[in-house]
């Protein structure tokens, strides 16, 4: 199995084919094509990072790169419920939470472009969305320093560059931490 902490130059040595999987995945994997690069920073770089990299969810990386291995996410969750292993938790969501960003244009949103300190209000409708609901942050920048502090309160993020001064920034929650 592969998970988000593997190096992308390990992955694809013991498995060739993922490289070509990742390539359809989002054109900024192109730079795997250069085995100086693959060699360097592929080393280095964990899925995680080049998920963050493609701007995809990091789960949707994780369920395409092991579909392609042939790992069967359903058999294995089904046998570590059972087991009570809890080292696959990232893939015990149901498909449809996946699949957010299908609905992520019905998100409200939050223009914060010229809020001069927009996180009280960020945080605050952090707080108040409920699970498997989301929103929208409107920002001139790519709000990377949000994908970490909403990401430990359950949410999952997907952003959108829509010029050189704005970036939409979609934010789905999944789960309300303890």
């Amino acid at each position: 199995m592969i998970t988000k902490k593997m190096k992308i130059h390990s992955i694809i040595t013991k498995y060739p084919d993922v490289k070509a999987v990742l390539l359809q995945i989002s054109p900024k994997f192109s730079k795997l094509n250069n085995p100086l690069m693959l060699k360097t920073m592929g080393k280095i770089a964990s899925v995680e990072d080049a998920a963050k990299i493609a701007g995809v969810p990091v789960n949707e990386v994780l369920m395409i790169l092991n579909k392609a291995i042939g790992f069967d996410f359903n058999t294995e969750i089904k046998e570590d419920e059972k087991t009570g292993n809890k080292d696959n938790q990232e893939f015990k969501m149901p498909t449809e939470q996946m699949e957010w960003h299908l609905i992520k244009e019905e998100f409200i949103k939050v223009d914060v472009r010229e809020v001069e300190d927009p996180f009280p209000i960020i945080m605050k409708l952090a707080t108040e969305t409920l699970i498997n609901q989301g929103f929208c942050i409107i920002q001139k920048f790519e709000p990377v320093p949000l994908y970490n502090v909403l990401g430990n309160k359950g949410y999952q993020h997907l952003t959108e560059k829509i010029s050189e001064n704005e970036y939409h920034a979609y934010f789905y929650r999944l789960e309300i931490p303890l």
